[in-house]
């Protein structure tokens, strides 16, 4: 797993593995400015976003240097490593796109215009090996921030319904298909308040 590690001042990329429980690696750059951090499968090329910009580094070198890999402040990788969704403004507009690890051209994802994507990170389980792709939307028929998902194979489109009043955020896929994020309730009450006889507050 890759995480920040450090103080404020300083901080920077590490690599824990789960089998020694220990951190095996740290990388020198500064990370103050990193949003959100993704791994391919086999662990050899660590991608993160910085300034707008995803970058990438080879894990397996000491002395590696981070290369820029396209615009974006959150991003995802599938659980087979084929492709790196990544989130970004364009235009003053928020975009989804997807692009091949090999190499390749960002691929838009289209949504209906009625949905606009949020602000919000993607999950590092955002997606799954089928090419479908989890985030959150916002409407005009809705307070709340909900749930889509995108199925790249059959280029279709869902908001899935939670009947849960609240906002959903970082959805990712569980290893059983399920779909795991975070929710926040709204709830409310009414009070009445009278007078006391004495007319003291």
């Amino acid at each position: 797993m890759a995480f920040i590690l450090g103080s404020e001042d300083a901080p920077h990329i590490a690599i824990a593995t789960l089998r020694e429980g220990r951190i095996v690696k740290r990388f020198s750059f500064d990370a103050s400015s990193v949003q959100s951090i993704a791994a391919t499968p086999d662990g050899d090329k660590l991608y993160y976003c910085a300034h707008g910009q995803v970058w990438w580094i080879n894990t397996k070198d000491e002395n590696a240097k981070p290369s820029p890999v396209t615009e974006g402040d959150s991003i995802a990788i599938d659980y087979v490593g084929k492709y790196l969704y990544v989130k970004r403004m364009q235009k003053g507009q928020r975009e989804l796109v997807r692009m091949p690890l090999a190499g390749g051209q960002p691929e838009p994802l289209t949504i209906p215009s009625e949905y606009t994507i949020s602000d919000d990170q993607l999950s590092p389980a955002a997606a799954d090996a089928a090419g479908r792709i989890l985030f959150e939307v916002d409407s005009a028929d809705s307070w709340y921030e909900r749930v889509a998902v995108i199925d790249t194979s059959r280029k279709t489109f869902t908001v899935i319904s939670t009947g849960f009043s609240g906002d959903v955020w970082m959805p990712g896929w569980q290893s059983d298909g399920r779909i795991a994020a975070v929710g926040a309730r709204l709830d409310s009450s009414m009070w009445r308040y009278k007078p006391s006889p004495s007319g003291r507050k």
